[in-house]
């Protein structure tokens, strides 16, 4: 696994095993890398790095807005693994978004977002609340 070093060193490898579930046929590795070693400081994916995904991301917007009968002041978005913010930032700016991030670096493009965002740590700590 590269953490996107410039130090010629080996990187730190982990197990792929894949696994399949004989009822569902769901396939996934059967080995979690700890979180500290994917999302460092050098944490790189953006989501709206290319234009087709932003295009995806506003159009999955458009169709939650649709769905919803809220005003917009009342609008609350929770985004899982938010990265860069791209699809929060096709809600109205009166909305409330929630980024949900595992990364420090991402937490920091958050802070351009046109609307309200709470850190990561304070939902953590409304979640555990309740």
């Amino acid at each position: 696994m590269s953490d996107f070093t410039k130090i010629n060193r080996k990187p730190r490898s982990f197990p792929l095993t894949m696994v399949l579930c004989k009822t569902c046929f769901l396939a996934q590795l059967d080995y979690t890398t700890p979180a500290k070693y994917l999302y460092t400081e050098r944490y790189g994916y953006k989501s709206g790095i290319n234009q087709t995904m932003q295009d995806e991301l506003k159009e999955i917007a458009n169709k939650a807005l649709k769905k919803i009968k809220k005003k917009n002041k009342d609008i609350v978005v929770i985004d899982i693994g938010a990265n860069d913010g791209t699809l929060l930032k096709n809600y109205p700016k009166i909305s409330t978004g929630l980024p949900l991030n595992p990364s420090k670096n991402s937490q920091r493009n958050l802070k351009i977002m046109p609307i309200k965002s709470l850190t990561t740590f304070l939902i953590i700590a409304l979640i555990k609340k309740f």
